[in-house]
C-alpha cells in the first residue's frame, strides 16, 4: 500500500480538500465517504456541502504517490499541495494555514464566529449547537460565511 497525497473536489462549488495517507489511500477515501454519509465528518465545510449536494458531487483523485511513508516527508508534500492550490486562488476546505501531524489538534477557526475551533471547525458553543441540530448550518449560510472569511 502506497503513501500519497489526495484531493477531494466538490464539483458544484469547485472547493477542494487536500489530504494525506501514510498507506492505503483507498482505505482513507472509504473512511471519508463513510463519515460523510453518516454525517460525522470532521471537516464541517465538506460535510455541509455533501449534505446539500450529495456524496455523488465529490471526486477523489490521487495527486501524488509517495514511495516512502515518513511522516515529516508526507507532511511536507501535503503542505506543498495546499500552498500550490491556495496560490492559484482555489478555495480549500483545509482551513489551517499549516498542515499538522496526524490527529485532530486544532488551530482552525470556527466557521461561524472566527474564534479558535474546539472540534469539527466550530468553537465549543457552535459545535454543541450543530451537534444538537445539524441542519441549522445549511449550505446557503455557509456560503455566505465563506464570502466574509479571510484565512
Amino acid at each position: 500500500m502506497a503513501a500519497g497525497i489526495y484531493k477531494i473536489t466538490q464539483k458544484d462549488t469547485g472547493r477542494i480538500y487536500i489530504g494525506k495517507a501514510s498507506s492505503g489511500i483507498g482505505i482513507r477515501w472509504d473512511g471519508h465517504v463513510s463519515r460523510l454519509v453518516c454525517g460525522k465528518h470532521g471537516n464541517i465545510g465538506l460535510q455541509i456541502d455533501v449534505n446539500h449536494y450529495g456524496i455523488g458531487s465529490l471526486t477523489f483523485e490521487i495527486i501524488e504517490f509517495l514511495p516512502y511513508s515518513k511522516d515529516n516527508e508526507i507532511l511536507n508534500r501535503e503542505q506543498y499541495w495546499v500552498d500550490t492550490y491556495r496560490d492559484v486562488g482555489i478555495v480549500l476546505y483545509n482551513v489551517k494555514e499549516r498542515v499538522e501531524a496526524w490527529g485532530y489538534e486544532s488551530t482552525e477557526i470556527c466557521l461561524n464566529c472566527k474564534n479558535v475551533a474546539y472540534k469539527a471547525n466550530l468553537c465549543q458553543e457552535h459545535y454543541h449547537m450543530y451537534k444538537n441540530n445539524p441542519r441549522m448550518y445549511d449550505s446557503r449560510e455557509y456560503q455566505k460565511w465563506l464570502k466574509n472569511v479571510t484565512v
